[in-house]
């Protein structure tokens, strides 16, 4: 299909093409790569309700349970809460440097976290928050990945809560 370009942009676009035929390939992850890192990598199941939090992280090693019950003073949409429920779990989880997967099943919450921002003002000041914890521990977000309610380990932890806790899988729980 031919296509009529402006004269005085018909220069920039022929030097744009051909430092595209010229540049040497750029060093991406192959896809082979990328799946080992992600298979690697912890995956991080979270969940909030209006009555608390929960978050499983499952690991090669081990699996930590992270939940916690919402201040009964705070009434904020459930979009936000799911972004808080994933910044508090990843705040008090024990560990750092790390490599994770996260799954949310809310779609707003995951479309957010993946864009790094939101138009809407609350959801956009807690990904900041979010961000700031996964520098700050240095916590690397491979995906974030949409997972169904009724498949999301995190959500029987976001409803039983009554106080907050952090244990790993194999010990006991006190709430």
């Amino acid at each position: 299909t031919a296509c009529t370009l402006w004269p005085s942009i018909r220069a920039l676009w022929v030097s744009w093409v051909d430092s595209l035929s010229l540049a040497p390939p750029r060093p991406l992850l192959s896809a082979a790569v990328r799946a080992a890192a992600v298979q690697s990598a912890i995956h991080v199941f979270t969940d909030a309700s209006l009555s608390g939090y929960g978050a499983m992280f499952f690991a090669q090693d081990d699996t930590d349970v992270v939940a916690g019950a919402w201040n009964e003073t705070v009434r904020a949409h459930i979009n936000v809460l799911e972004i808080r429920a994933v910044r508090l779990a990843l705040q008090v989880w024990r560990r750092r440097d790390v490599s994770i997967v996260l799954h949310v099943d809310n779609t707003t919450a995951m479309h957010a976290i993946n864009k790094g921002s939101s138009s809407a003002y609350a959801i956009n000041a807690e990904v900041g928050r979010l961000l700031f914890v996964c520098e700050t521990k240095n916590i690397r977000v491979m995906s974030v990945e949409y997972v169904n309610t009724l498949l999301n380990p995190a959500d029987y932890w976001s409803r039983l809560v009554k106080n907050s806790f952090a244990a790993p899988l194999s010990g006991n729980y006190r709430q």
